[in-house]
């Protein structure tokens, strides 16, 4: 080994460690943003408040029909996410870097809490068939 390798240079610590203040940083300043919107729009992520007449008619061309509301929201989000992402390639836009944490922090938990009513649905009533 190396003896450049071997030695250990000790760097002191700040505070708060850089990746945790940046990024706490961050997520406060989107988390502004998205609650300003959310006054602003109301809550259009809402169940009830899911306008999705335009991709239902595009997924029905396609042959895919039937999915109910909470699943064309995580479709939405996901489309959202991606559109984001591609705003990236047009330039620096620090909206598009913010919008993005909040839509995925979203689609998380919208994901999660999907996953798991899929699961409990699915639960075979009797352990033993399975």
């Amino acid at each position: 080994m190396p003896a450049s390798l071997s030695s250990t240079t000790i760097i002191p610590n700040p505070q708060t460690p850089t990746f945790e203040r940046t990024a706490d940083e961050t997520i406060e300043r989107s988390q502004a943003i998205y609650k300003q919107r959310g006054v602003q729009y109301s809550d259009t992520w809402a169940l009830e408040n899911l306008t999705t007449a335009v991709t239902r008619s595009v997924l029905q061309r396609f042959g895919i029909q039937g999915l109910r509301a909470d699943e064309l929201r995580l479709l939405l989000l996901a489309a959202l996410i991606d559109v984001k992402d591609s705003r990236l390639i047009g330039g620096w836009n620090p909206d598009s870097l913010y919008d993005g944490i909040a839509y995925r922090a979203s689609f998380t938990t919208l994901r999660d809490e999907y996953e798991r009513r899929e699961a409990v649905a699915v639960r075979p009533e009797d352990p033993s068939t399975v």
